[in-house]
């Protein structure tokens, strides 16, 4: 089986489906007023892998769109970003997440969340060089994220994923010195209190070795085991029966292994034994 570099993350709980628009212009909320009985919104960023050094994403702006917000004529709300500007996505990966939005919202029912991006994207290859991350049309791009089953209820707080699929969202150049890389955001959304997972660990690290989890029901899901140590975390996955596939860099000499009919529920967090990855016997195989 061929080394597969992305991964195509299904959320559990929240189903989103993303509308890309993009624009030159930052379009502004309404002035906020006082909220009685505020919700607590929290927005945490993670990221499906891909084989890169670094994938820096230049966030400017956070905003949510509820329904029944009387106090902006148009619903939407601009949140404040903890520390808005570049975030290295691959810092992200195997379960790792970091608080990008923690403010008070109106209750009612969310909408949509948007995201403005800068013209700071940049991408870094294994050869450590870095090309910018081109936006198809114009220096600012308008993410918007289309949210269903989500009620903010009055004094709680609510806890969202944003997971940005990598493999989906950076498109590589048809001729691979032109530098041409293109960045088409693609984010997937997840509640992060019904995140079911399957974490583990492979070894050695000489392996190289990336982690598939295969089901008949949902999409496959590919994981880069942090190095060093091997750890790897598939996150906000659908329930279902899952077989891991280790799949060791050919260059390596290792064997590929398996592990079979991992059961996930929701809300449930599966770890798995050590895999250890053994090396081609060259004299009998």
């Amino acid at each position: 089986m061929s080394k597969i570099s992305g991964r195509i993350l299904v959320a559990i709980s929240v189903i989103a489906v993303l509308l890309l628009f993009f624009s030159t212009s930052c379009e502004k909320a309404d002035t906020a007023t006082t909220i009685e009985n505020p919700s607590q919104l929290q927005l945490y960023l993670t990221d499906a892998p891909l084989d890169y050094d670094a994938v820096w994403i230049d966030i400017q702006q956070v905003m949510v769109h509820l329904s029944g917000d009387t106090t902006r004529q148009s619903g939407w709300q601009e949140l404040p970003i903890l520390h808005p500007g570049k975030y290295n996505l691959l810092d992200l990966r195997n379960g790792n997440d970091t608080l990008l939005v923690s403010s008070k919202v109106p209750p009612g029912k969310l909408l949509e969340i948007r995201l403005l991006l800068g013209d700071r994207n940049t991408i870094t290859l294994k050869d450590g060089s870095t090309r910018d991350l081109l936006i198809p049309s114009g220096e600012q791009s308008k993410i918007n994220l289309k949210v269903e089953n989500i009620i903010l209820q009055p004094e709680t707080t609510f806890d969202l994923v944003l997971d940005f699929d990598l493999a989906k969202s950076i498109r590589e150049p048809v001729v691979p010195d032109s530098g041409q890389y293109i960045l088409q955001p693609t984010i997937h959304l997840f509640a992060k209190g019904a995140a079911a997972s399957i974490e583990g660990w492979v070894a050695p690290d000489s392996a190289q070795a990336h982690v598939l989890a295969i089901s008949p029901f949902h999409d496959t899901l590919t994981a880069i085991p942090d190095v060093p140590g091997g750890f790897f975390r598939f996150w906000g996955i659908p329930e279902g029966s899952y077989d891991l596939y280790f799949i060791a860099d050919p260059a390596t000499g290792y064997k590929d292994d398996t592990l079979l009919n991992i059961q996930v529920v929701q809300q449930e967090r599966v770890k798995t034994d050590t895999i250890f990855l053994q090396k081609y016997n060259l004299e009998s195989d």
